[in-house]
């Protein structure tokens, strides 16, 4: 009798294990390679015509897939170059919707605005925890950064 409850306990166990590993699989996505590559991320202060006229976001995207990208929501941290946030009063936590489009397998280099963030007397920035939270690809997928892709910027 004993023998014969250790068998179905151990056919349970089994079920469960097998039920549990269906449930986690479909639950957690598999991280692989993002299908985006960020680099050469800096600021800029000054006045750069139709781009800029108190500070950018200047930082260059590159396409691993071979679908096109169309938009990116970015966020991002300001600092000064003392380490005090930016702007002094209130969040220096920012997003940012970027239409833009970067051809698959290639690399862009994008201009984010920081006119309504950034005080205009400002006179040193430095960018800390960029990351692209989103991109948007030409036929509609949408691609959502698990969190791990963060690229850490001038404040390292």
């Amino acid at each position: 009798m004993e023998n014969r409850n250790c068998r179905v306990a151990q056919r349970s166990f089994a079920c469960v294990a097998v039920i549990l590993g269906i449930f986690a699989s479909c639950a957690v996505p598999l991280l692989g390679p993002a299908p985006i590559e960020y680099e050469s991320v800096t600021t800029l202060i000054g006045d750069r015509g139709a781009l800029h006229s108190v500070a950018g976001l200047y930082y260059t995207i590159g396409n691993t897939t071979d679908r096109e990208i169309v938009g990116l929501e970015i966020d991002f941290s300001l600092f000064d170059d003392a380490g005090a946030p930016v702007p002094a009063f209130g969040a220096n936590s920012f997003t940012a919707a970027v239409h833009c489009r970067v051809s698959a397998g290639k690399s862009a280099s994008l201009c984010t605005s920081l006119d309504d963030h950034v005080p205009f007397e400002t006179v040193s920035l430095a960018v800390s925890r960029f990351r692209v939270t989103t991109a948007t690809f030409a036929d509609g997928s949408v691609w959502r950064n698990p969190g791990s892709y963060v690229y850490q910027g001038d404040m390292e």
